[in-house]
């Protein structure tokens, strides 16, 4: 079985994101993962090892590599002959902020059948609204600080 990170995404941590997938591809010694960029028009590429690093990403140049599509258990590129799948992948979810961690990019690759390492749907929705989180958290018995509930509207709750 082999590894895909995702990273990129599409939120205001996207940079973050691109960050950490360079951050662990120097900690992966002897690993060889599938790195796949998810950008803002939600698309994917495959990005080889040796491109990944900050500027590649911000001049664009990526665009210029494999894109990818997802299909039900893998990955795949149009080659000259057909199409390259990469099957049997454990997928890293590596995507920082919005479709990453609130559930939506989970979803997706749960639909199509892989196998991913990330929080499950629930946790993701749970987590990134902080109220719900603490009112599950105050539920289950974990104290949290008071706090204020701020709306556009200017009301407050506790």
């Amino acid at each position: 079985m082999k590894f895909a990170i995702i990273f990129g995404g599409v939120s205001f941590e996207h940079e973050i994101s691109i960050v950490s997938a360079i951050t662990l591809k120097k900690v992966l010694h002897g690993e060889e993962p599938l790195f796949i960029f998810f950008d803002f028009e939600k698309e994917f590429y495959l990005i080889p090892d040796e491109k990944m690093n900050v500027n590649f990403f911000s001049s664009k140049e990526y665009k210029k590599e494999k894109k990818l599509s997802l299909n039900s258990g893998f990955f795949e590129t149009k080659v000259i002959f057909g199409k390259e799948k990469f099957s049997n992948l454990k997928v890293i979810n590596l995507v920082h902020g919005g479709t990453g961690e609130d559930g939506i990019l989970f979803s997706l690759l749960e639909l199509h059948d892989f196998s991913v390492i990330s929080p499950r749907r629930e946790a993701s929705v749970l987590s990134l609204n902080k109220e719900l989180t603490k009112i599950y958290a105050n539920s289950v018995g974990v104290e949290t600080l008071d706090y204020e509930v701020l709306s556009r509207k200017g009301e407050r709750s506790l």
